[in-house]
């Protein structure tokens, strides 16, 4: 191998590519969501199918996420990678030309399960490419991504739209996922002793403080299960689906919301989705250093405060008469209680579980968070369709299920668990 001796920092470029792989995983979610006002008035649908369409994807991925780590690690991070932004790209693609329930239901479910060679890939990168002191760090950043996917999505669709139908917004996301793994093929290297640009300094500094990535870090185990016995854990486990269900059903239904109960144009409601989001980012980026610097012993309290203040953002949101002013509070709503919860949530488990016992947990935590991404677009759906009150009834529950979050994260043990 060839090494550089240049004091350029060629990990950066991997800090990039992982930002981009979590802003087009959820660049495709977004992009669904954002279409399914046009795709249940053309496929006929009801809302709680409509729900079924969004929550079948995260069916598809945690029934296939084992073997997709699975296969992840065994291949290495590049080529999985590769693999799985092809998968993407095809799925996408084959969206935008499903015709009946059914057949979107199956390339959904197909998605899904694509997108578990991404979680094995980003970690690998992450444990390859960065010493464990810029974990956090990166890991604050990447996760802006999100927010900034729901900024871009509906700039992306509305413009899409302006010249050709729904089908169309899907073949222009799968030009992103075929043009990311163009950039992959082309400029990634599986570690940083394999590229030869990386300087004897860099390897050095990575390698001072290097965690070695462990199969058994993201896949579903019998022993992740058993952590369940620990009531810190448990609790922990509840408040992750709590704010992952009002996460994902605030982001599935608010888009139909707008352009049906407001009467929206797509355009308008595009733009207005995008403040709302952007309003979202600004909050992560706020939030993150100082939650390090101010908050950190008093992470409970502060996390109970802003999913409170989320739900009742949210509820004034969907309450109010005025549009605008709706689109205030539910900005309001989505910045306190939803994406900034993204970027602050994952300080309380390291702050009291071993290294190893984290690692397992956290699989725990993100099963968690599936299981309300399949039941959150489903339930509200239904309730939609069904209730009495509609819109005010689903939305109600996700300001419950923020509230009964904020109750539970004050229980969480003070004390480090033992190893």
């Amino acid at each position: 191998m060839t090494v550089c001796t240049s004091g350029r920092r060629v990990r950066y470029f991997y800090f990039l590519l992982l930002w981009l792989l979590f802003f087009v995983g959820y660049l495709g979610r977004a992009n669904y969501v954002m279409a399914l006002p046009l795709i249940q008035a053309d496929l006929g649908l009801n809302h709680t199918m409509a729900g079924l369409s969004v929550g079948i994807l995260f069916l598809g991925y945690i029934l296939c996420q084992f073997a997709g780590t699975r296969v992840g690690l065994a291949w290495g991070p590049r080529k999985a990678l590769l693999v799985g932004l092809c998968w993407w790209g095809l799925f996408t693609a084959l969206t935008g030309v499903a015709s009946a329930l059914m057949a979107m239901l199956l390339v959904r479910f197909l998605m899904g399960a694509g997108q578990t060679l991404q979680p094995a890939s980003s970690w690998l990168f992450l444990c390859n490419w960065f010493p464990r002191t810029e974990w956090n760090r990166v890991n604050t950043v990447v996760l802006t991504s999100i927010a900034m996917a729901g900024v871009m999505t509906p700039l992306l669709v509305t413009g899409v739209l302006a010249v050709s139908s729904w089908h169309g917004t899907f073949f222009a996301t799968t030009a992103f996922y075929l043009l990311l793994a163009v950039v992959v093929w082309r400029f990634v290297y599986d570690s940083p002793e394999k590229h030869p640009a990386v300087s004897a300094q860099e390897l050095s500094e990575i390698r001072q403080a290097h965690c070695d990535y462990k199969p058994d870090t993201y896949a579903p185990t019998p022993r992740m299960f058993r952590l369940l016995l620990n009531p810190g854990i448990v609790i922990l486990t509840l408040v992750y689906f709590l704010q992952s269900y009002a996460l994902w059903g605030f982001t599935t239904w608010l888009p139909s919301y707008l352009a049906t109960e407001r009467e929206l144009g797509m355009v308008s409601m595009g733009l207005k989705l995008s403040v709302v989001c952007g309003v979202a980012l600004l909050g992560m980026l706020v939030v993150g250093p100082l939650v390090e610097k101010l908050f950190r012993r008093r992470l409970r309290l502060f996390l109970s405060t802003v999913w409170i203040l989320g739900a009742l953002g949210i509820f004034y949101g969907h309450t109010t008469q005025n549009v605008t002013l709706s689109v205030v509070n539910f900005a309001f709503g989505a910045c306190f209680g939803l994406f900034m919860f993204i970027s602050v949530f994952w300080h309380l488990p390291r702050s009291i579980l071993p290294h190893k016992v984290f690692n397992r947990a956290t699989n725990l935590f993100m099963t968690a968070g599936q299981l309300a991404g399949i039941t959150a677009p489903i339930i509200m759906g239904w309730l939609i369709d069904n209730s009495v009150y509609h819109w005010d009834s689903a939305f109600l529950t996700v300001e419950a299920a923020l509230i009964l979050a904020a109750a539970l994260v004050l229980l969480v043990p003070r004390k480090p668990m033992a190893q």
